[in-house]
C-alpha cells in the first residue's frame, strides 16, 4: 500500500514537471480570443437598445390573448373528458 502511494505521488510530480509551464494568457491564441470577445462585446453593447421601437404593449396583449385561448382550450378539453367519465359511470350504475 505504501509502495503504491509513493509511486503514485512520484508519478504525479513527474507529470507536473513535464507539463508546459506557460500560462494560457501568454499564448497568442488566447490574446486573439480575448480581442475577438471584446469586439463582439462592443457590437452587442451597440445593439442593445433598438433604434426602432416596436409596439410592445400590442405584442404583450397578443401574447396574453394567445395564452388565454390556450388556457380556455385546455379547460374545454378537460371538461369534455370529465363529461365522458361521468357519462360512463352513470350508465354503468343503471
Amino acid at each position: 500500500m505504501r509502495k503504491t502511494i509513493i509511486i503514485g505521488s512520484i508519478s504525479v510530480v513527474l507529470i507536473m514537471l513535464l507539463l508546459p509551464a506557460t500560462s494560457i494568457a501568454d499564448s497568442n491564441s488566447a490574446i486573439e480570443r480575448v480581442e475577438k470577445q471584446q469586439e463582439v462585446l462592443k457590437i452587442v453593447q451597440e445593439n442593445i437598445s433598438p433604434t426602432n421601437w416596436e409596439p410592445t404593449c400590442i405584442l404583450r396583449l397578443l401574447l396574453w390573448l394567445r395564452n388565454a385561448i390556450i388556457f380556455l382550450g385546455i379547460l374545454v378539453i378537460v371538461n369534455i373528458i370529465k363529461g365522458l367519465f361521468n357519462i360512463s359511470s352513470i350508465s354503468a350504475s343503471k
